[in-house]
Formats: structure tokens, sequence, C-alpha cells
């Protein structure tokens, strides 16, 4: 009886207890859950860096696409791009009025579609305002589905409306005027390699920007102010579009720049200080 109880002790002994085998069995359900919060947690943090558009990302994408301009290096001064997609409409106005109330100027992108008789003397204005007109096609959407045929010919219908808004604006020159460049800024922001080179063929560089509140999206001016003024530096190119909130954004956006000391031109004008810049 005594060999049999000292057996049965050691078995007991010998055997991981049940707070053991708790214990190993939680390891890998404690490697799940911190698996899977960290999941939402690299999430957050990719919408964030895209949201708030990362340096680091900029740079990763001028490395990727060389031949796109997203911002302008290089730049000493308080001196910013800003531009506008998807003109003209009755909001269109009252935008570029209040940019001239500020000696500013931007690059407006137009949508042909959107070019009826009752709203083309709009583009002629904004160049009599001292503002840049460029190419984005003529529908507002994602450039990238179309054919390469279709793509290059809506280029050519848009330069068409350009050019004869340059010369209903009195301009007895050709457009672009010397110190400006024509840019094609692809809808909804996607591009190739095949449209970039179609665009360099026919005379235009593609334009991107590295900093953009999103605003077609969340249709919030204070978010929108918030998102450029914690985000603007020298050289960039800021991305907003021609909506019936856009005026109250900028309205949020412009003076405190100015306070700062910042200028606000057109893209070609922060280009072109770029390559006269001193080495």
């Amino acid at each position: 009886m005594a060999a049999v109880r000292r057996k049965r002790l050691n078995q007991l002994t010998d055997s991981p207890t049940s707070e053991g085998k708790k214990t190993n069995a939680s390891k890998p359900t404690c490697r799940l859950v911190s698996w899977m919060l960290g999941i939402p947690i690299v999430a957050l943090a990719s919408v964030l860096s895209v949201f708030f558009q990362a340096k680091f990302l900029i740079v990763i994408m001028q490395i990727l696409l060389p031949a796109v301009l997203w911002r302008v290096d290089g730049i000493r001064e308080k001196v910013i791009a800003l531009s506008i997609d998807d003109v003209p409409s009755v909001d269109t106005p009252p935008i570029a009025n209040f940019l001239a109330d500020y000696n500013a100027s931007a690059t407006f992108f137009v949508v042909g579609g959107q070019v009826t008789q009752n709203l083309s003397w709009i583009l002629s204005d904004l160049f009599k305002l001292g503002h840049e007109l460029g190419n984005h096609l003529m529908k507002d959407e994602p450039s990238i589905l179309l054919p390469l045929e279709v793509f290059e010919q809506q280029m050519l219908s848009v330069e068409k409306i350009i050019t004869e808004s340059w010369k209903a604006a009195g301009n007895s020159n050709s457009w672009p005027p010397p110190g400006q460049f024509k840019w094609m800024r692809p809808g909804s922001g996607w591009t190739t390699g095949s449209m970039i080179q179609t665009a360099r063929r026919l005379g235009y560089r593609t334009v991107l920007g590295s900093v953009y509140p999103f605003d077609a999206s969340f249709h919030w001016p204070a978010l929108s102010a918030f998102h450029v003024l914690h985000r603007v530096n020298p050289g960039d190119i800021v991305i907003l579009h021609n909506r019936d909130y856009t005026l109250e954004a900028l309205k949020l956006i412009v003076p405190p720049l100015i306070q700062q000391g910042y200028r606000i031109v057109s893209i070609s004008t922060l280009h072109s200080m770029r390559r006269s810049a001193p080495a």
C-alpha cells in the first residue's frame, strides 16, 4: 500500500498543475489578442499617415514617380502653390475674387464637361485675375479607367477650351504664355506611366500635390483648414476642390498663412522659383 501511495504521489508531483496548464494555454491566446489589437493600430497609423501626407510618403512617391510634380523642393522663401480642381461652377467666381483680395493666385483645373455656355466666361475671368488654368480632362471621374486614346482625346478637348478662354480674356499671344506651363492633373489622382508619357507628348507636365485635406470627401471647412495649416511648408502644393464650402475653408486658411508671411501662388510660379533659385 505504501508503495502504491508513493507512486501516486510521484505522478501528482511530475504532472503539471491545472494552474500551469491554464498559464501555458493562455500564452497563444495572449499572442492572438495582441496580434488582433495590433492590426487596427497599424491600420489607424497607416490611415493617419496618408491623411496627413507624412513627409516620408511624399518622398517615396517622388522616388517612385519622379515624372510627377508633387511639391517644389529647394524653396527658401515662404511660398506655396494653391490648386483648385473641378472648375468652373457658380462657386468659382467668389473663390477667385476672395483670392484676389489677398493678392493670391492659384491654378484652377478645368473639367471640360462643366464648361457650359453660361459658365464659359468664368474661365476667361480667371485669366484676367492672374490665375492659370490646368487640364483636368472632360469628366470628374478616375482618369486611370479611360482607354489611352480616350484619355488623349479628352486632354485635347479641354486644351481647346482653355485656349479659347485665353483668347477671350483679350490675349493675342498663344497659351500658355512665357513663364507658365501646361499642367495636367488626372481625375481622382491616379495615373500610370502611359498617361504621363501621353501628357508629356502633348506638352503637359503631370502634377498632383503634397497637401490634400480630402475635402472632396469630408465637407468640413474647419477640418480642411486644420489640415492645411498644420501640414503646409514652403514649396508645398495644396489641393482643394471647387465646392460650395471651399470659400469658407479658404477664409480659414488664407488669412493665417498671409499673417505667417506666406505667399500663395500658382503652380507655374512656384515651379519657376525652383528653376531660378541660386545653387
